[in-house]
């Protein structure tokens, strides 16, 4: 058992030994916090949040109704569509943005910057 976690530790020092490593971390950090202040800076408050989830239903069902929606993305028009309707039903606001777990949210997609180094380092390493 000890064996493995020795592998496990050598591996490790061997990966945080290149520069390279540390240059893709420090992407990464930078990524995220340009991505924080690029959303704290352009935020605006909608003056009328119910409205614009009024809109948004709309968008939804107009999108609907049209033939060539593909089905996952018809799955997920409706089940943003419940829950804009139980928003307005509930009078709950959607998260703002510029929140904590609004920029968690919206900032998901970084994971595939993150897999990419992770495979980058992995493979050429």
């Amino acid at each position: 058992m000890s064996s493995i976690l020795s592998l496990i530790q050598n591996e490790n020092m061997k990966i945080y030994r290149r520069i390279g490593t540390w240059f893709m971390i420090g992407l990464l950090a930078l990524s995220a916090l340009a991505g924080a202040l690029i959303t704290k800076a352009t935020y605006k408050e909608p003056a009328n949040w119910k409205a614009e989830v009024v809109s948004e239903i709309k968008e939804m069902e107009a999108q609907l109704s049209e033939e060539k929606v593909p089905k996952m993305y018809k799955n997920h028009l409706e089940q943003q569509l419940k829950i804009n309707e139980y928003r307005l039903e509930h009078n709950i606001k959607p998260v703002a943005s510029n929140t904590f777990w609004g920029y968690l949210v919206n900032s998901a997609d970084i994971i595939a910057l993150i897999t990419l180094f992770t495979s980058f380092i992995i493979f050429f390493g």
